[in-house]
């Protein structure tokens, strides 16, 4: 108990420090050398040494992506991958708490970023491209104040793809599960719709 105390206490202090001592506009006076050493360590962190630390590590990664933002990118999305690939695993425990990193960094460097590292597969999936339907909830939850254009690019073309697959199932009267699942993956894309409309940094121009 006492360890567990004593990590405890050193993962608040590292997500205080990530909050009062980092931000974007602190970061933007120094080289990016003292950036890519907390990156490091940051990586060290989710290593196997560490695990028993896991979830505070995670506390002061999803603390760094909300201070920093965008300078958070490419440095610590690394992170997010190592991260993303234990939330895979089968009996991670830390699910939850892997998620809420996860959806920090969408948060600080935008959605755009993050789906280049953890891509979404929904449409060719397989042993070395898994779906990742499980992210939709998340971004929706944590999108905000980014280019609405990227829904426009990237949703909207992936929606009307998903859609039509349904419709040529219907069509050919294989009403499976499989559809159903593409119906909702669908209607889950434009549920983000809202999310994208919070704070858009170029809305006069988007759908122009």
């Amino acid at each position: 108990m006492e360890s567990e105390d004593i990590r405890a206490a050193v993962g608040s202090a590292l997500v205080a420090l990530a909050e009062g001592c980092l931000t974007t506009t602190v970061s933007l006076e120094q080289s990016q050398e003292p950036l890519q050493e907390i990156s490091e360590l940051a990586l060290q962190g989710l290593t196997t040494r560490y695990q028993l630390a896991w979830r505070d590590v995670f506390r002061f990664i999803g603390a760094l992506f909300l201070s920093l933002r965008w300078k958070a990118d490419p440095l610590f999305l690394d992170s997010i991958k190592i991260i993303e690939a234990m939330r895979s695993k089968e009996g991670f425990e830390g699910k939850a708490e892997a998620e809420a990193v996860i959806g920090a960094a969408i948060e600080g460097v935008g959605p755009a970023s993050v789906l280049k590292i953890i891509p979404l597969n929904l449409e060719r999936q397989g042993p070395t491209n898994p779906g990742r339907a499980w992210l939709l909830p998340i971004l929706k939850a944590h999108v905000k104040n980014t280019r609405l254009g990227h829904f426009k690019e990237y949703f909207v073309p992936l929606s009307e793809r998903l859609y039509q697959k349904v419709i040529e199932g219907e069509s050919n009267q294989t009403k499976t599960m499989e559809l159903k699942v593409l119906e909702t993956v669908v209607e889950q894309i434009w549920s983000l719709l809202p999310s994208y409309c919070n704070l858009p940094i170029e809305l006069e121009k988007v759908w122009i």
